[in-house]
């Protein structure tokens, strides 16, 4: 779905010569400076890509937002402001992904004593299901593969996302 959504982007720009300012696929403008009698630099904005609107223009340097005038696609910056990162604030329409996560908790817990039975090379097989997602059922292996060392494998055919990364039955070492 497409939402209206606000970017910005910090960078230096040329006042000797045209700068691009990139926020992505498909969504650039550039900028061409033009010294004005009185000394200071009117940019032009050109070569707009993209469906963007600029919101706003701030110097980082002095701490100040810089008058955009959308008629002429231009703003004017003083000399001084060569040596300091502007900042670029733009409004456009960006393509989002409508998901339905569920965040659910399940804390997996093995007594110590339990892993101490363990012998080298022997291990435990679980089964435990998510609360509130009963059918979804996940095998867990807790193994102890060295001395002092317990390792947990869960298994997750449904590439279920763990705590933001997808494991495909990757091990957990406990010391």
């Amino acid at each position: 779905m497409l939402l209206k959504t606000p970017l910005l982007k910090v960078c230096m720009i040329s006042f000797t010569e045209k700068t691009t300012i990139n926020f992505g696929e498909n969504l650039e403008f550039s900028l061409t400076p033009q010294t004005s009698n009185n000394g200071n630099y009117i940019i032009h904005v050109k070569d707009i890509k993209g469906d963007l609107m600029i919101t706003k223009i701030r110097s980082q340097g002095y701490g100040c937002d810089i008058p955009y005038d959308e008629v002429s696609k231009t703003f004017v910056a003083a000399s001084g402001y060569d040596r300091y990162n502007f900042e670029f604030y733009i409004l456009t329409d960006i393509e989002f992904k409508k998901v339905g996560y569920v965040n659910v908790s399940h804390e997996l817990q093995v007594p110590a004593a339990r892993m101490k039975l363990l012998k080298v090379y022997e291990c435990y097989v679980e089964s435990f299901a998510l609360a509130g997602h009963e059918y979804m059922k996940f095998k867990c292996y807790i193994k102890k593969i060295r001395d002092n060392h317990i390792e947990i494998v869960v298994e997750n055919p449904m590439e279920v996302e763990i705590q933001g990364m997808i494991f495909f039955g990757e091990g957990i070492e406990l010391l």
